[in-house]
């Protein structure tokens, strides 16, 4: 409202983190949103989802991981195309 220009802040020069000190803190999040009640009772729906449409023990184990692996690209992709559009 000042009519102050507007200075962006270069990423590099603030709060440079490693990338492994941002894959630990994801990583220690996706821990905290696991307990979370939303979340938790989840867990055993979706397991027995795989466990008692798949014939096998192998093949439900496959298409968990291959559910999972869907998750990741749908979020990343989502967030590919959020930043794109409106920038880092």
């Amino acid at each position: 409202a000042s009519g102050a220009p507007v200075q962006p802040v270069d990423a590099g020069s603030e709060g440079k983190q490693s990338l492994w000190g941002i894959f630990i803190a994801g990583l220690l999040g996706g821990f905290a949103a696991f307990i979370m009640p939303c979340i938790f009772p989840m867990v055993p729906l979706t397991v027995s989802f795989f466990t008692k449409q798949s014939g096998s023990r192998a093949r439900g184990i496959s298409r968990a991981l291959l559910y999972g692996l869907f998750i990741i690209v749908i979020y990343v992709a989502l967030g590919m195309l959020i930043t794109i559009a409106f920038g880092s």
